[in-house]
């Protein structure tokens, strides 16, 4: 019992002889023991009140030294530069409510406030900056100037090359005021037929007519396509040589697209094209890969005298009729890598026909074969959907074959795409490192040469 009164005693603070007495005695002078506890206790919570109101009134006379004649922060800097035009009190009274700030934690959150002030706004200049340096270099470059060159021409009219050499104009058609004119842009997006081929003149049924409803491609920029994540794929996989020649006013000369002239004296024969008798179509007929060879060495060239004219007319009616006269068969087109290479071909088939019909006009004698050709080549297949589950490859595949169909729709009214999606497709055809098709085969290296990819 002795032992819990000496420790009681111990863990009472300031206890005198008296209360040892009380402790040993508790039957002696055990009234006034209350009051002196309560006493005490007040003593305490003076004593911690004066403590805290002290370090307050500190506090605030030493926000009041330092923003006498400076602002915040600046007391800091003035220590930290040796302390000159302070007296060794006012140093001594500004250090301590540094150490005093920094355990309380003010001095490390205003650190933090001004520095974030102070790199927000560096940053915004900075960006101001560079953005002016950006618009002032390429205007000094001559990009502007290259772009308005390309604006006047793409305004003018679309020409080609009649029979005897003359040069008729047609004027170029117009699209929508919703599509809205990118020349000045370097991407390329998708193409979307629905948005804008209403304006496109379909190819006309009569020889008379023909003449002036084949038009030579526009040059603009396209609109978006079918799906708009397909124009990812093309922008990521273009070449540096294509960003030069969408900066340039001529891009006609781009081997995916251009069109060589007939000289003065060349008289094209007619194209007598091979139709099949009711429904019977030949079990098989040659591939037309050595016809599209053909068609593309006599497209690099920049005249066709009259040997190669009737080489040009020869080789479009054999291709012409192959597709004529051969046996629709059923394949795994739904398989995206299949449906790309179909596709693809078809693409190249129909290019250098329809460019075959702005040469040659009336000779080509569309107005026999056409609906009938555009039926046998079939592109009325279901494709996965964009968000399809699969790898990057798999996507690159689903979203170029939307597009391929969807530029060969425009094919089908007797007219080229825009001359850019065309080679944005045939680039991305031959020369993208994604392409696990036939079309990236050694035989196919001709056009990957042309697309500077070889």
């Amino acid at each position: 019992m002795r032992e819990f009164e000496y420790s009681s005693m111990l863990s009472i603070p300031y206890v005198g002889q008296d209360t040892l007495i009380r402790f040993a005695h508790p039957t002696l002078h055990s009234r006034p023991s209350r009051p002196r506890l309560q006493s005490l206790s007040l003593r305490i919570f003076l004593a911690t009140t004066i403590s805290v109101v002290a370090a307050l009134v500190s506090l605030s006379i030493c926000r009041a030294l330092r923003s006498r004649d400076q602002g915040p922060g600046v007391a800091r800097r003035r220590l930290a530069e040796g302390g000159e035009g302070m007296d060794e009190d006012e140093v001594s009274i500004v250090e301590g409510c540094l150490e005093l700030e920094e355990e309380m934690g003010f001095l490390r959150e205003r650190a933090v406030s001004i520095s974030e002030g102070d790199s927000s706004s560096r940053v915004a200049q900075l960006v101001s900056m560079l953005s002016a340096a950006a618009k002032e270099s390429v205007m000094q470059g001559g990009l502007g100037a290259d772009l308005q060159v390309h604006e006047q021409n793409l305004e003018g009219q679309s020409s080609f090359e009649s029979r005897g050499g003359r040069q008729a104009s047609v004027p170029a058609p117009s699209l929508p005021a919703s599509v809205g004119r990118r020349e000045s842009s370097d991407v390329i997006p998708a193409l979307d037929p629905d948005s804008w081929m209403d304006g496109i003149p379909s190819i006309s049924l009569e020889p008379e007519e023909q003449e002036s409803d084949m038009l030579v491609g526009d040059t603009r920029d396209p609109p978006n396509t079918e799906q708009a994540s397909a124009s990812h794929a093309s922008n990521s996989e273009l070449p540096m040589g294509l960003k030069d020649i969408v900066r340039s006013a001529d891009i006609r000369q781009h081997p995916y697209v251009h069109l060589p002239v007939l000289e003065e004296d060349v008289i094209p024969r007619d194209v007598h094209v091979i139709m099949p008798f009711g429904d019977e179509r030949q079990t098989r007929v040659g591939r037309p890969y050595t016809r599209l060879l053909t068609l593309r060495a006599l497209f690099a060239k920049k005249t066709l005298n009259q040997k190669n004219a009737d080489l040009l007319v020869h080789t479009l009616k054999e291709l012409v009729s192959s597709y004529l006269l051969r046996k629709k068969t059923r394949r795994k087109r739904e398989i995206p890598v299949m449906a790309v290479e179909e596709l693809g071909i078809h693409l190249i088939v129909f290019d250098y026909v329809v460019s075959a019909i702005q040469l040659l006009g009336e000779h080509m004698q569309a107005h026999l074969w056409w609906d009938k050709f555009t039926a046998s080549l079939d592109i009325n297949f279901p494709l996965p959907a964009p968000g399809s589950r699969g790898k990057e490859l798999t996507h690159f595949h689903i979203d170029l074959a939307r597009r391929l169909r969807a530029a060969i729709n425009i094919y089908k009214r007797g007219v080229r795409p825009p001359l850019l999606e065309v080679i944005a497709l045939k680039t991305l055809l031959f020369c993208s490192p994604l392409g696990r098709h036939r079309l990236k085969r050694p035989k196919w290296d001709p056009w990957r040469k042309d697309g500077g990819c070889s």
